[in-house]
This record gives C-alpha cells, structure tokens and sequence, in this order.
C-alpha cells in the first residue's frame, strides 16, 4: 500500500514559493515539465505536496526560473529544512494528520476547551483520562499515549522560539476531579449525605417531558 506523502509547514511555504515561481517565469506547468525533463504528473505532485522535494530537483527548478543568490540559498536550505523528520513520526500510530507539525511551528495557539488540553495535562492527569475514557487499552498502550503527550509537550515548550499559548478553560474542568481510589459508601451517615445530594440534584432537573423539549429546542438551533 502506498503512503500518502504530508509536507510539513516549512514543506507547504516551499511549494508555494517554487509555485509561484513558476507563475513568476511565465511558464505553464507543462511547459516548465518539458524544459525540465520531467512527466507532467512529477512537477504536479512536487506542486501539490503529493512528492518530496529532493534538494536536486529543486536546484533544477530553481535553475530553470532564474533564482539567484541569497535567494537561492535561503530557498535551498528550507527545502533542507522541510525534509527533516519531525518528532511527531514515532507516533504516527496516536497523532493524525497534519494538525501536530502546524503545532510544531504555530507562533501562537488559542484553546477554547471543555476539558483540560492534552498540551497542559501532566503525565498523571493524561494517564488517567486515558484510561477511563479508553477501559479497554491496554496498560502499554496507555503509557505509549502518555509519553506521546509528554513528548508533544516538550518539544513544543522546549523550542528557542515557544508559542504563546491562549486557553479559555471552562470552569468545570476545574472542578472536576479526574483519577484518585475508587470510594465506596457504606456507613450510614454517609449514604444519607449523598442521598440529599441526590435528590436536591432530581429536584433542579428537568423532568423527562422538559428534558425531551429541551433536546429538540437545541437540536433545531444546531440544524
């Protein structure tokens, strides 16, 4: 089965800058494929992201539309730069598509979350919310996601240049207690605290008729 090549960020501004290039020259697509030597279906998928860009294909390109130096150079070097393998590869398996290299260069990242966002959550938090939203991973699978996350993290807040990271934390999240022993209630005192905590609970809720109501009104708002 072939693997779908995914250029990372620097991988994308250099396709838009041999690209426009190109258009800068005035030559087609087909025109610039001849003259290079080249399939047309090649310059296409080199154009689109679908191909790597050798460092020699792009002196070629580079060539053929009258780069100069520093130009040259600095274009060179991010093709360099665009093929180095991001931390992310060895855990392909966890973080899909492209999301986590744009991360990895994001000058600035803004999270409006309902839960706690997997890039502040400490290897204890992880741990546990892996593992009580996935019963059925295994332990080594669940630590395999932890070090995912703490490697996301680092790599991420370790850079020379580190994002500046906004959140809008919903106040539950805070509230909300996550991981700890599992608590069974026997004493009697007890069982009737929470049964008051219950009930009070049932008394604020709507019944199931509102309930239902209530569900359809959101449901048409959302449509």
């Amino acid at each position: 089965m072939r693997v779908e090549y995914s250029p990372t960020v620097r991988g994308r501004r250099l396709i838009r800058e041999i690209e426009r290039l190109r258009h800068d020259s005035g030559l087609s697509m087909e025109a610039a494929a001849q003259q290079l030597g080249w399939s047309l279906s090649k310059l296409y998928r080199l154009e689109n992201g679908r191909s790597r860009i050798s460092t020699d294909d792009l002196a070629d390109m580079l060539d053929l539309y009258g780069v100069r130096s520093p130009r040259r150079e600095a274009l060179i070097q991010l093709g360099r730069d665009a093929r180095r393998r991001g931390w992310w590869t060895a855990y392909t398996d966890i973080f899909t598509g492209s999301f986590i290299s744009m991360e990895a260069e994001a000058a600035s990242i803004r999270v409006n979350a309902h839960v706690m966002p997997g890039i502040l959550q400490t290897p204890a938090y992880a741990h546990d919310v892996i593992r009580r939203t996935r019963p059925a991973i295994t332990a080594e699978d669940a630590e395999r996601r932890v070090a995912a996350r703490t490697a996301r993290q680092d790599a991420l807040f370790s850079r020379p240049d580190p994002p500046e990271v906004h959140v809008i934390l919903d106040e539950a999240v805070l509230r909300r207690q996550v991981g700890g022993p599992a608590v069974y209630v026997e004493a009697a005192d007890e069982v009737d605290r929470f049964s008051l905590a219950w009930t009070y609970l049932v008394s604020q809720a709507l019944d199931p008729a509102e309930s239902a109501a209530m569900i359809r009104s959101i449901a048409k708002e959302q449509a």
